[in-house]
């Protein structure tokens, strides 16, 4: 079988000795054929008369020089593709802090090339450009926000809207006042939030949309099918801006003189939670009934 996948050799091979053919057969394998080549005279070798020709007396296929040259290739490529790899996520890392500490518009490559020890090509390489490298940074932070606390709570559809309501008002809460879970995302979010960058508009939207369709199906659920279109939105932002509105104002010192806060982190999301939640069901049942009584 491995002679009928032998190309044809060349009538210049030399007449004794032995030489290395490079073959591919039908399978797109790929092999080294060694020769061993003699002259035999009149069909006898040493005989006289008839006609010379040449002819493999054997063949030796060497797949052991070729498994190990293929086993190296590949070594050399997953050790390429895992240091490639790991400066990508070093710039990541690295963005993620500069960016939360100084913003799009103040942080430089150059910072970013500092803390993550590496130049610029390779962020050029990696990402392309700053806009690009902070596309997937925020999206990066607006993804593990998400994880650390998704969307309602975590709750199964077919809990209580009420329960739903309360579980998307502190995973909201949380993503704004707890740094802890979410790291520098948290910090990077509200930067974003209090100064927001136009170049990462559609990345924002499209990120926020599925979040946005949610919470005003639960508000359709909670104020009822005879909800307008604006008051399921109207009701929908009253909500999320509360949510924001608190980690705004600790995230850039404003907090009224009055308030206390100095609490563990997790007792002051669910104290917020618990607060912003009563307001809001309040606020939603007037608005239910002011619905039903125009009827």
């Amino acid at each position: 079988m491995l002679q009928a996948e032998v190309p044809r050799i060349l009538e210049k091979t030399p007449p004794d000795g032995e030489s290395n053919v490079f073959a591919a057969n039908n399978r797109g394998e790929f092999f080294v054929y060694k020769f061993k080549w003699s002259f035999k005279i009149g069909g006898q070798a040493g005989g006289r008369g008839g006609r010379t020709e040449r002819r493999p007396t054997t063949i030796a296929m060497d797949r052991e020089q070729r498994s190990d040259r293929t086993n190296t290739d590949k070594a050399r490529l997953m050790a390429k593709r895992s240091d490639g790899l790991r400066t990508k996520n070093q710039i990541l890392k690295a963005a993620s802090a500069v960016f939360a500490e100084k913003g799009y518009h103040d942080a430089t490559v150059e910072d970013i090339c500092t803390r993550a020890r590496t130049n610029i090509a390779a962020i050029n390489y990696h990402f392309g450009s700053k806009y690009q490298l902070y596309a997937q940074v925020w999206r990066h932070a607006f993804d593990e926000s998400i994880k650390a606390y998704p969307p309602e709570g975590g709750l199964e559809a077919s809990a209580p809207p009420e329960a739903r309501l309360r579980g998307s008002i502190r995973s909201l809460v949380a993503r704004n006042v707890d740094p802890g879970r979410i790291g520098h995302a948290g910090r990077l979010l509200l930067r974003e939030m209090v100064n927001p960058t136009d170049v990462i508009k559609e990345v924002k939207r499209d990120a926020i949309k599925p979040q946005h369709e949610r919470m005003s199906r639960l508000m359709s659920q909670l104020l009822g099918p005879r909800a307008s279109r604006e008051q399921v939105l109207l009701c929908e932002l009253s909500i999320v801006h509360q949510c924001m509105a608190i980690g705004i104002r600790l995230f850039t010192g404003r907090m009224p003189i009055e308030a206390n806060f100095d609490m563990p982190t997790g007792r002051l999301v669910d104290t917020l939670a618990d607060h912003i939640t009563r307001f809001s069901l309040a606020g939603i049942q007037a608005v239910r009934e002011q619905i039903e009584a125009a009827r």
